[in-house]
């Protein structure tokens, strides 16, 4: 009886090692060595069917000679016939025999190779979890070590971004445009129609105390550019007196009228008052 594999197959399965493997490995073996041994079979079967037909073709060529001959025999040679058809008869007797021992014996050797597939199935269902578990572990450890490894460039990448809101450099622009390294352990990509997209959060442009002072270094540094933009920023060229907008002004007359009868009308603009 093998022992059960569910209990393998937990959530908390852990990490494998080469031992974890050994039962799959050696089940796959055994599955070899047989596949090899059943894939002969056919050949000893056509030489068991071929041998078993070739004898029942020579006893037929004897019994054919002996009836041909019209001849008296004499009892020795008669003795000598018989006992020629009788080895005949005893290799196409074995032959045959051979043939139906080896089908029996491939017949068994294929229902254990399903059986042995069987388990192997189970035992790669096993090995599968074992290999999630072990590659998550690992995952895990490369994420922090990736975690620490970006630190340095996550420094670099707050001073350009420090520096393009500062400075105009488009080319510095579009670098933060488009650089991107997805966080390791929430990476999920999606396609779409004009490509795909990365859902993980930008390791590159998180924020932390490093980066923070890595910000108020380029701050500091160019903090006589920030000055020189700003005024840059206020300036607005000059406007002669008589090119400003001028306020608005209401132009006409007033014009008195009691609301009886027709309202005056007059040739320019005015505001009528009705008393």
């Amino acid at each position: 009886m093998e022992p059960s594999i569910t209990k393998d197959i937990t959530p908390e399965a852990q990490p494998a090692t080469p031992e974890s493997f050994g039962r799959l490995v050696s089940l796959l073996a055994r599955r070899d060595r047989l596949t090899a041994r059943v894939e002969g079979f056919p050949a000893k079967i056509e030489q068991a069917r071929a041998d078993a037909a070739a004898a029942g073709d020579a006893i037929m060529r004897l019994e054919m000679d002996f009836v041909a001959d019209d001849e008296d025999l004499a009892p020795t040679t008669l003795k000598n016939h018989e006992k020629t058809v009788r080895a005949a008869q005893e290799r196409q007797f074995e032959a045959e025999s051979m043939e139906r021992a080896l089908r029996m014996r491939l017949e068994a050797l294929e229902g254990r190779l399903l059986e042995l597939d069987s388990e192997v199935a189970a035992e790669i269902q096993v090995a599968r979890v074992d290999v999630s578990a072990t590659g998550a572990a690992l995952l895990h450890e490369l994420g922090e070590e990736l975690a620490a490894a970006i630190v340095p460039v996550q420094r670099v990448i707050a001073k350009i971004g420090a520096l393009t809101a500062i400075t105009p450099l488009q080319n510095a622009r579009d670098f933060m445009m488009s650089a991107y390294v997805g966080d390791l352990q929430s990476s999920m990509f999606l396609f779409g129609v004009n490509g795909g997209v990365n859902t993980a959060p930008n390791m590159l442009t998180a924020r932390n105390e490093a980066t923070e002072q890595a910000v108020g270094e380029v701050a500091e540094r160019l903090q006589h550019v920030s000055d020189v933009m700003a005024l840059v920023k206020g300036y607005r060229a000059y406007v002669p007196l008589d090119r400003r907008p001028k306020p608005y002004v209401r132009k006409g007359e007033e014009m008195e009228f009691s609301g009886t009868g027709t309202p005056p009308r007059t040739g320019t603009s005015a505001e009528l008052i009705v008393r």
